[in-house]
């Protein structure tokens, strides 16, 4: 378990902090394998099921994931966009009820039973897909899982766990290690899809699915002692909000959750817009879409095991977070003027990697401020202001693209022009706003870019009254 410390100092070696997380490591490889298999068919397996009411070909012979260009799978690529239109309207309010109880779950009744409960009833979606790929099946039944359970509820867990087994400076570290490992199993998943095909690759995502949850079972540990756990059978810990008001407790962690809403908003809505977008301008199949994938994952990979853990000794999770800002507008603007798929290729895998480094800094930073028994409800409140404000933005950018996008409307070419630069201009006004926050942070840190305790005991004392937290003078100084 974690030890009581300064806020500040040094993070342990990578080869330390793996020992440390002991079988969350091997779990999170075997889950995120089954997970990169089937993630970048997801796309392709509503397109062909909306394709269905634009041709008379049968279901089994209409294959969108080997040519998107297709006039049938043209057409059926505004239909997908109106679908995740309409998720990105109900997932808010679907995970505003799931997240936050599974944050009070994980810090009441352990970790690992969390993770548990959440992991398998997140992968029925993956066995109603399995129905809809070999029986034709509803493909709604896969659709009506995702918004309530999906990888970002099983996070909020994980991160507790890396919560309750690091120490503080480690756990920005920790969770940055993880997200590399993750990405990782994610390309091994991959590299194995790209070779499989959609049947044998949904087939095979099932059995690792089964494996994990095997694994999770018998060598998952349990992070959480129980006299560390803390669950009242109220109404009011039991309402969705409840675990919000720990994220404006204090100054500093109200201006690091403006920086998550923000950065959830731009990021979810560009990457809402971009798939659709290169599909629009250029031939793009499903073998591009996992290239794709894999060029983003192995810049991930890069920057979060070679160079993350130094800018982040060298200039705290600001730093990482300031950085990760910048790398977005650098990659924004060549993506929209790519014609190719190589040059999108090209270009996620110089800029991948930073941009993601958000969630790490933030679940590093914020996880400092508050007491153990908390950390849970703490990832669960950070994901849900993540969540609203990731849909808000997937519906904002949808509305754009099915405005701008629709390749039957007239000028369709000048539209796509003007949705590009569109994109460049939100995400450099977003850019400088979270660069703003982040300057005015920036003021509470110490030279080494770690929030400073002082201000942060001040403040937690001044306000635990108004909280009325049991945790009062164990609050640790974490997107």
């Amino acid at each position: 378990m974690a030890t009581d410390g300064a806020i500040s100092g040094p993070a342990k070696s990578t080869p330390a902090l793996l020992k440390q997380m002991g079988h969350i490591v091997p779990w999170t490889l075997m889950a995120s394998i089954s997970n990169g298999m089937v993630s970048p068919l997801g796309p392709f397996l509503a397109l062909n099921y909306f394709s269905q009411q634009y041709t008379d070909l049968a279901p089994s012979d209409i294959h969108c994931e080997l040519d998107s260009s297709v006039g049938y799978c043209q057409q059926a690529l505004i239909d997908g966009s109106k679908l995740v239109t309409a998720l990105a309207f109900i997932a808010p309010l679907c995970q505003f009820l799931t997240l936050p109880l599974v944050g009070v779950l994980s810090d009441g009744f352990g970790r690992k039973r969390t993770i548990l409960l959440t992991y398998c009833c997140s992968n029925l979606a993956l066995l109603f897909a399995d129905l809809v790929i070999f029986f034709n099946c509803s493909f709604w039944l896969s659709v009506a899982v995702t918004p309530f359970l999906n990888e970002q509820v099983i996070t909020i867990v994980l991160n507790a766990a890396i919560g309750d087994i690091l120490d503080k400076p480690s756990r920005a570290t920790g969770i940055g290690i993880i997200t590399a490992l993750d990405t990782i199993a994610y390309v091994i998943g991959l590299l194995i899809g790209l070779h499989l095909g959609m049947r044998t690759s949904y087939i095979v995502a099932s059995g690792f699915c089964l494996v994990s949850i095997a694994y999770l079972v018998r060598f998952f540990p349990e992070t959480l002692p129980e006299e560390k756990r803390s669950f009242v059978v109220d109404r009011k810990s039991l309402v969705p909000w409840a675990p919000l008001p720990l994220l404006w407790r204090t100054s500093v962690l109200w201006r690091l959750t403006i920086a998550t809403a923000l950065a959830a908003f731009i990021d979810s809505g560009t990457g809402r817009v971009m798939p659709f977008y290169y599909q629009r301008r250029m031939p793009w199949s499903a073998r591009d879409g996992y290239s794709f994938e894999s060029s983003w994952d192995f810049s991930l990979i890069f920057w979060f095991t070679v160079l993350f853990n130094k800018i982040v000794a060298a200039s705290g999770e600001l730093g990482a977070l300031a950085v990760g800002r910048v790398a977005t507008i650098l990659y924004v603007i060549p993506a929209v003027m790519a014609t190719h798929p190589w040059q999108a290729f090209v270009n996620a895998g110089m800029f991948a990697g930073p941009m993601s480094f958000a969630l790490p800094a933030v679940a590093g930073m914020k996880s400092r401020l508050v007491g153990e028994s908390e950390q849970g409800r703490m990832q669960a409140a950070l994901s849900t202001v993540f969540v609203v404000c990731n849909s808000l933005g997937q519906i904002v950018f949808g509305g754009l693209f099915q405005s701008m996008g629709d390749p039957s409307a007239p000028e369709a070419e000048g539209s796509m022009a003007s949705l590009g630069q569109t994109i460049v201009i939100s995400n450099a006004i977003f850019a400088l706003c979270i660069l703003f926050v982040i300057f005015g942070l920036s003021k509470m840190v110490t030279p080494g870019g770690c929030i400073e305790s002082a201000s942060i005991t001040a403040e937690t004392a001044a306000e635990d009254s108004s909280y009325g937290s049991t945790e009062a003078g164990h609050h640790r100084a974490s997107w």
